[in-house]
């Protein structure tokens, strides 16, 4: 085999990987391929998560603090609203390679968030218990028509718990970001924001979409099921700063 051919089946073989973890719709080769010209600034804030942790609820939050701290007045206020019209996808992944033109027209400070890994977008981390994502992620992918639907929960926990899913394996997700914990970020959790939620979204705060809530995987976990996850998480992040910041003995239980 010539070294240019191994090269190129190496490339499509890393291309292929990087594939499995997107979700198929709205994600264009195009668009990560100019990721690489996205231009951050210094007060830019980048929330970063597994889907279904909880980015859209505290995207909005995020916003809401950063609208409330710049204290805006009316004509800068229509401005923001243009802006967010221009941009269309708040998640740097998502949409038309030309939005990162657009981006750079955008007044500070910018809002964006992620679900891709720290190796192609570092910075900050979301998570809660896995075992509530991985409910949260079967109701929403089988809600999404642009998602893989599953006929039983019993299917899509062995595919989340292989990281056969889109997005790829969670445990893979927080592995990685356990390399960036001692950098510069704000840790956040579900658990957190639901029990403090006259201060996260207010007493009577909308909630779109299916309402996530803590404990609800033991509505279809099995006990086998519930044993199995405990496990991977240990072989997983057992030892690791992110894990003991997870407190996931206690919330596993919860």
């Amino acid at each position: 085999m010539t070294t240019a051919r191994k090269k190129f089946i190496e490339r499509l073989d890393q291309a292929m990987a990087t594939a499995e973890k997107m979700n198929p719709e709205d994600l264009l080769a195009e668009t990560f391929k100019a990721l690489e010209s996205f231009e951050a600034r210094s007060d830019d804030v980048l929330l970063v998560g597994y889907p279904k942790t909880g980015t859209n609820w505290i995207i909005h939050i995020l916003r809401d603090l950063v609208t409330t701290s710049a204290k805006k007045n009316e004509e800068e206020m229509k401005r923001m609203k243009q802006d967010e019209e221009i941009v269309e996808y708040t998640y740097l992944e998502f949409g038309d390679p030309g939005k990162f033109q657009r981006i750079k027209k955008l007044s500070s400070r910018r809002v964006f968030a992620t679900h891709i890994f720290p190796h192609m977008l570092p910075t900050s981390i979301f998570k809660n218990n896995v075992k509530d994502i991985a409910v949260s992620y079967f109701h929403f992918s089988n809600s999404m028509p642009s998602l893989p639907s599953f006929q039983t929960w019993d299917e899509f926990f062995n595919a989340f718990l292989n990281g056969k899913v889109s997005w790829g394996s969670y445990f893979d997700h927080i592995i990685e970001w356990n390399k960036h914990f001692d950098d510069e970020n704000i840790m956040s959790s579900f658990q957190t924001m639901k029990e403090n939620s006259h201060k996260t979204h207010g007493a009577f705060g909308n909630v779109l979409f299916r309402k996530g809530s803590v404990s609800d995987w033991k509505n279809l976990f099995t006990e086998a099921q519930n044993q199995e996850m405990d496990k991977k998480f240990e072989e997983s992040l057992a030892g690791t700063k992110l894990g003991a910041k997870m407190k996931y003995g206690v919330y596993r239980k919860a």
